[in-house]
Parts: C-alpha cells; sequence; structure tokens
C-alpha cells in the first residue's frame, strides 16, 4: 500500500470488496474499521495526493457504504415513470454521465493531477487574486451609501457567522462548530456521506438528512456579509475569517468527494459568493501565497466540474442557468484561469438561450413558480452588470426579455406580497440581503442597472442588489428615483403565455385590490417538477393584506407527506373532484397526467372586469369532468364573484377551498357566511348554499388549514372547505364584498 505523507487512506484506497478498511496516518498511530456491507469485488487503488483530503479531513467521515446507509427513497416505479418522461436523447445522455462518473471513480487521481495549481494557475497569482473589474463601483460603497439601519444589520450579520451561527430555513442561530463541520446537517443531527460525490442518493434522508439544510451553508452566502463588514469598517478579523473558514471548507471537502462536489448548480452559486467576497476583501492583502493558490485551484476545480456536467433536457431548468451564471461569473473573476475566455463565451451563450427558452413572451418564467421567477431573475441581473463590467455585453434582445421579467415580478408585487404560486424555497444567490427582500432588492437591482425598466410603484428603491450588485452608480440612481412621486394607478393585467391575470382596482379611500387567477400550464418541461395543481385557483390581497392565499411549499425531501399535500390541488383556492388532485403527481419532482387549461374570456375594465377559464384535468374519470371559472371584480359594487361550474355526467364529490390568509381572522356570521378581518380591513364571504362549509385549522390527518412561509417553516391558519355530492352539471357562486359597517352592517 502506497502511503502519502499527512493523508487519509481513505483517499488513498478504493474498496468494493467485503467490509471496509479505513487506515490514517494522521495523528496517532493508524485507525481500522471495518463495516459488516458485503459488497462485491476487489480492492482497487485510488491514489490521491495528500492535498485532497488535507489534515485527515475523511478520518471521521461517514462513507455510502456504511451499513447506516440506506437504499435509494425512489422506488422501482419512479423510476420506471421517470424513464418515461425522458425521450431517447435524454436517456442516452444520462446513460454516458453515469460511465463518466464510473470512470471518474475510478481514475480521479488522473483528474486531481490535472487540475492541480502547479498545472493550471501561472507561476505568480495576480494581487488581488481576481479581477477587481467584476464589481466595479460597488468597491466605492461607503457607510452613508446605505439606508438607515444597513450598516448595524449588515454587522450583525457578520458577528454571528464570526461566532459560526447561522440562520437559515426554520434553524435559528444554529453553532456549526468552533470549526465548522461543513459536511453536517444540522436539523437531524447527522454527518454526511464524503465518498465520491455521485455516489451519493442525495434524495435518501436517511443518509443526508435534507440535502438542502447541507448545502445551504455551503453556498457561502455569508462570507458575503463577511465581506461587506470588512469593507465597511476595515477591520482585518472580518477578512481573516473569510480565510479561515474557505481554507476549513478547502479542508473537509477535497475535491470529487462529498455532498458539497454533488451537485453543479451549488458549486456555482458558491463560486458567485467567493468572487463577490474575494473582491470586498482585496485591499486587506488576502488571501495570498499558498492559501491564494489554493483558493484559486478549488475555483478551477469548480469551473472544470460545472463545465462537464451542465444539466441537459428535462433537468436544465433554474439548474442550468444558474450553472451558466457561475461559471460566466467565475471565469470573469478568475480570468486568468486557462480557457477562462471560452468557458465565459460558452456560458454567456447558454445564459441567451435559456433566457428564451425558460421565459414566456409575456415575461414569465416558464417554471410556473414565482420564487423561481426572481431566483433565475437574480442571475440573470448578477451577469448583465458583470458582462457590462468587463466588456462583454449581453444582446439587446437578453435585456429586453430582463426588463420584461423585472415588469411581470412587478405588476404582481404592485398590490402587495405576491401570490406564492408554485415551488418555493427561499433560494437566493447572492448573500447581500434575505429571502424576504428578493422580490423588492432584485427589481431595484435591474431598475438601477439601467436596463430600462422603472418600477414605478416602489416605495424605496435602494435595495441590497442596487448598492451591493450595481454599486455607488447604482445607489445614486435609485436615490434620485425616490424623489419621483408613485405612480397611485392600479390596472388589471394579464399574463396570457404564463397563463396569469390579474384583475385590480382601487377601492374610494385608496386600498388596492388584486384578485389573481392562475389558468396557466402546470410547468417547464416534461417533468414539470417545481409546478402545483392549482389549475384555476385564485388569491385575493386588499389593501396589502392577503386574505385569501396560497399554502406555500414547506419541504422538498423530509416529509413525503408534506410535500404532496402543499402542491395537492386540495391546498389550492379551487375545486378538486372526487378527493384527487387536478393534475398527476408521480415523485417529488415529477407528474404524469397534467391539467390542460385555457382562458374563454378576458373583459378587463377601469372598475376591475372579468376572467374566465378551464380546465380538463379530471378527465381520466368515466365522464371526462370539465372544471370553468369565472371571476368578476366591481370597484364601483366592491365586490367579487366567483363562479365555479362543474360539467360532469356522473355521482361527484366536489370539494371546494379556501385558504385565508395568516394576518386574518375569520367569525362566521350566518349560514354560509364569514367575517374576514385583517390589519383593520373588512371582507364578507358568502358561500354557495349549495355547499356544507366546514372550517379547518392546523389538522394532520388528512392535512389541511396549514401555511408555509418558507422552507421548513408552517403555521396553521384557517381553511374553508365547501362539500357537495352532484350527479350532473353543478354551478357554486360565491361573493367576496368588501366593506365598512357604514355601507354594510353585516360587517
Amino acid at each position: 500500500m502506497r502511503r502519502w505523507s499527512n493523508a487519509c487512506a481513505t483517499c488513498c484506497w478504493r474498496w468494493t470488496g467485503s467490509g471496509v478498511r479505513r487506515a490514517c496516518r494522521w495523528g496517532s498511530g493508524a485507525l481500522r474499521r471495518r463495516a459488516g456491507a458485503r459488497l462485491r469485488g476487489r480492492p482497487r487503488r485510488l491514489r490521491l495526493p495528500p492535498e485532497s483530503c488535507a489534515a485527515g479531513a475523511m478520518l471521521n467521515a461517514v462513507r455510502c457504504d456504511d451499513p447506516r446507509r440506506s437504499v435509494s427513497m425512489q422506488t422501482p416505479a419512479w423510476y420506471y415513470r421517470r424513464l418515461r418522461s425522458m425521450s431517447p436523447a435524454e436517456i442516452g445522455w444520462r446513460l454516458r454521465a453515469r460511465v463518466r462518473d464510473a470512470v471518474d471513480a475510478r481514475w480521479w487521481a488522473r483528474r486531481v493531477e490535472e487540475t492541480k495549481a502547479d498545472r493550471v494557475l501561472p507561476a505568480e497569482l495576480p494581487q488581488p487574486i481576481g479581477n477587481p473589474v467584476v464589481l466595479g463601483d460597488v468597491l466605492r460603497l461607503t457607510r452613508e451609501s446605505l439606508v438607515p439601519g444597513e450598516v448595524e444589520e449588515i454587522l450583525r450579520r457578520a458577528d454571528a457567522a464570526m461566532r459560526h451561527r447561522f440562520t437559515f430555513f426554520d434553524l435559528q442561530e444554529v453553532h456549526l462548530g468552533d470549526i465548522i463541520r461543513w459536511n453536517y446537517e444540522p436539523s437531524a443531527g447527522l454527518e454526511t456521506p464524503r465518498c465520491f460525490s455521485s455516489r451519493i442518493d442525495y434524495r435518501d434522508t436517511r443518509v443526508t438528512g435534507d440535502c438542502k439544510l447541507v448545502w445551504e451553508p455551503n453556498r457561502h452566502q455569508h462570507l458575503v456579509v463577511l465581506g461587506q463588514a470588512y469593507h465597511l469598517t476595515g477591520e482585518t478579523a472580518y477578512a481573516a475569517e473569510v480565510i479561515a473558514q474557505l481554507e476549513s471548507w478547502i479542508a473537509q471537502c477535497p475535491f470529487g468527494f462529498g455532498m458539497n462536489w454533488r451537485s453543479p448548480l451549488e458549486l456555482a452559486i458558491r463560486l458567485i459568493n467567493w468572487a463577490w467576497t474575494l473582491g470586498l476583501i482585496a485591499r486587506s492583502g488576502l488571501p495570498s501565497g499558498a492559501v491564494a493558490r489554493r483558493i484559486a485551484e478549488c475555483a478551477y476545480r469548480h469551473l472544470w466540474d460545472i463545465r462537464r456536467k451542465y444539466s441537459r433536457f428535462s433537468s436544465a431548468n433554474n439548474h442550468l442557468i444558474g450553472e451558466a451564471a457561475g461559471v460566466f461569473v467565475g471565469t470573469s473573476y478568475f480570468n486568468y484561469l486557462p480557457g477562462a475566455s471560452q468557458a465565459r463565451r460558452e456560458a454567456q451563450r447558454i445564459l441567451v438561450e435559456q433566457m428564451q427558452a425558460q421565459t414566456h413572451a409575456d415575461g414569465g418564467n416558464r417554471e410556473q413558480a414565482f420564487s423561481y421567477h426572481l431566483f433565475v431573475l437574480e442571475f440573470f441581473l448578477i451577469c448583465e452588470v458583470v458582462a457590462r463590467r468587463i466588456g462583454e455585453p449581453f444582446p439587446e434582445s437578453f435585456r429586453a426579455d430582463l426588463r420584461k421579467m423585472s415588469e411581470f415580478a412587478a405588476a404582481w408585487m404592485e398590490a402587495g406580497d405576491p401570490p406564492m404560486y408554485g415551488d418555493a424555497d427561499d433560494g437566493l444567490v447572492l448573500g447581500v440581503g434575505t429571502a424576504g427582500q428578493l422580490g423588492a432588492s432584485v427589481l431595484t437591482g435591474v431598475e438601477a442597472a439601467n436596463a430600462g425598466f422603472r418600477w414605478i410603484n416602489a416605495q424605496d428603491r435602494r435595495g441590497a442588489h442596487a448598492t451591493w450588485v450595481c454599486g455607488v452608480s447604482g445607489f445614486d440612481w435609485a436615490a434620485r428615483a425616490n424623489n419621483v412621486d408613485a405612480v397611485e394607478s392600479l390596472r388589471s393585467r394579464a399574463f396570457p403565455e404564463t397563463g396569469l391575470f390579474l384583475l385590480q382596482g382601487r377601492l374610494p379611500g385608496g386600498e388596492a385590490v388584486s384578485a389573481a387567477l392562475d389558468a396557466g400550464p402546470l410547468g417547464f418541461g416534461s417533468i414539470a417538477a417545481h409546478g402545483h395543481a392549482d389549475a384555476l385557483a385564485m388569491t385575493l390581497r386588499v389593501g396589502g393584506c392577503t386574505f385569501i392565499c396560497e399554502c406555500g411549499t414547506y419541504d422538498y425531501f423530509t416529509w413525503p407527506e408534506a410535500r404532496e399535500f402543499f402542491r395537492s390541488t386540495a391546498a389550492h383556492n379551487t375545486v378538486e373532484i372526487d378527493g384527487g388532485s387536478s393534475s398527476e403527481p408521480l415523485g417529488p419532482f415529477l407528474w404524469g397526467r397534467r391539467a390542460e387549461t385555457r382562458c374563454l374570456k378576458w373583459e378587463p375594465t377601469p372598475d376591475g372586469g372579468a376572467v374566465s377559464a378551464e380546465h380538463d384535468g379530471y378527465r381520466n374519470l368515466r365522464d371526462g369532468v370539465i372544471h370553468r371559472r369565472e371571476i368578476v371584480l366591481s370597484i364601483t359594487r366592491r365586490e367579487l364573484l366567483v363562479k365555479d361550474e362543474v360539467m360532469c355526467s356522473f355521482d361527484h364529490e366536489v370539494r371546494q377551498f379556501w385558504h385565508i390568509g395568516r394576518d386574518c381572522q375569520i367569525r362566521a356570521v350566518g349560514d354560509n357566511t364569514y367575517r374576514l378581518t385583517g390589519r383593520g380591513r373588512v371582507i364578507l364571504v358568502r358561500l354557495d348554499p349549495g355547499l356544507e362549509v366546514s372550517l379547518h385549522r392546523g389538522k394532520t390527518d388528512p392535512m389541511m388549514g396549514w401555511f408555509s412561509a418558507g422552507y421548513h417553516q408552517r403555521e396553521p391558519i384557517s381553511s374553508l372547505v365547501g362539500t357537495a355530492r352532484v350527479a350532473g352539471p353543478v354551478t357554486f357562486m360565491t361573493r367576496f364584498e368588501f366593506c365598512t359597517p357604514d355601507v354594510n352592517p353585516a360587517c
């Protein structure tokens, strides 16, 4: 056995025979362990140099052939259904990827040698380590450039990062160790496998916990906060902490091993945050010497791995956009790396193509999820700004589509918090803000980037992206724009390709009313991964308060029953037939039969207007049930009418759902009549007398009456469920009355 000085034999040997032997010369003596798993074959040498596992990072690693490892959570039936969703070309591509991974596992030592610093880096690295032009006049920001309270918030978050305390999803100030455990899943208390990354089934929560809870701190968005703190204060401790955390990450996450090399999207997001962080601490003189070479070498390996594994076919959704963005920003910052120019041109081409492929003509993202619309918009914004700074601008068509995406998002945010249609997982790219600020922040960034977009209803345009992406010029522009009075008009809007319609207006007191109807496709591509079974779902906002809400997403991997509920028809304000969803779920990110929707009428008026649509999601039933919905908003009459028609020939159970916003209180005031109160405003809801109405709150078996504002966060809300047995065509009328006691005594 060949031994490497100060290296773990886990990295030097790969066992596929009976049991597992691990020997390590790091520290005192050797450690040998045997696992009970019976595997086939013979042990084969996988020779990796010491720097691949630095300081015995794998000594206590949980291996993929550890007895605790469970089988994949996906069933044979799932694999069959997933294969059916693929084209022959995609099947061939995935088979080639499996072969590539097998070859990599056998010859990984060669990959390590090919990407070593002495082969890919110049003899002398530039100082600073990357191209300062990438950040532009972000580097000219001062304390005076920020809105009141922002400096204090940045320093608060930076001090938490200094103490290795992280807040993300449902976890608050969780401590990840005196030396951060980068492969740790804090919610499950689990050390994740550190074997060859392609062998890890990240969907198996018994092995990896929830993969998102491992990946989130490894996006290194908190390092940007440390960089911001250094830039604003000049205190070297913040810059030193950045370098210390990067060094510990490289030591614990050797190239190609463990969860943090499993997803190219995660590599891409990390690389973008590295570029921003290193740019912000550049004047500290850190990193330098051997440390700088290790960081640059690791950056090259990120780029190398992403480019080999670009998502394609049914996986080419937001992942491909993020991967290309990571390569574009990474090669712009580390522009001296071999092949950087070619990789950047390739990434720019992909971004232009995917802007077209994944964006509807009306500006909506084809994944049919508002959270992912903002997620990819942030990628596009960062790349647009960086491209102009380095003198390689995107074509005007790209900028035009960026404006359309921004206008789409702005329209949904004019009347309050946007409806959370489709999946949402609190995804951010740069660590310059929070998930709750993302929409307004990105839109102010696009506005400040002078892309020709004016978010005229913004109350404060100086968001984090306007300052920390666009820099001083963005801040100056936004500050001037804030002196312009916001336009008070609110009109009905249609986005026919996305299939989303807004009936809007203002009540005499100035309160904005916005009713949204979802009559769009399920999602993007053959699997529609992030779509929900929300055909003809409606939401209602009045005076900035959401009275009728979407329930959210809550989870992807950990709780299958919750994943099933939150994307089901029952979790949306629409009609369900015979207890089934309007589209057929086949897996956590896979759909079978899909509801096909079509708009029948769109008649906007200054008073609100009307929209009607129908879907055939229940065509699998023997009489091919059709659901048709019409919504009519009249500001003058202060009411919203919802007409549901169920066209059928046989006996069915029909359920109608209305999920009440978390800021609202509900009280029964008569037969099928309920009073909703939220933020000082009152709405009366009158359900059809033909429905038997029940009220649910925080119910678990079956789930009903839940709202999720963020990933792994949920709280009980009130949900009205109207039920009826029908044996032929039927119509249900629901009336929402916007009232005050002086207008309607029932209020």
